[in-house]
């Protein structure tokens, strides 16, 4: 019966996971904020969404500095 429940509890955490993965939306580039603060905000809130590609704590050069990204 311990195995069964183990399989069963198994199977459904791997299709948790399977939804997540199909329901997550594509990370956010620089050129979708109008603004260079409005990316910075959107990083200091979700680092991990890479828009300081060059790791110097700045998100969106390109923005920062008035060129398209």
């Amino acid at each position: 019966m311990k195995i069964i429940v183990r399989g069963l509890v198994l199977v459904v955490a791997m299709l948790f996971g399977l939804a997540i993965t199909l329901t997550a939306r594509a990370e956010p580039g620089c050129y979708e904020f109008a603004s260079w603060n409005d990316a910075q905000v959107q990083h200091e809130l979700a680092p991990w969404l890479g828009l300081d590609a060059d790791g110097n704590g700045v998100a969106c050069d390109c923005l920062l500095h008035g060129f398209p990204c």
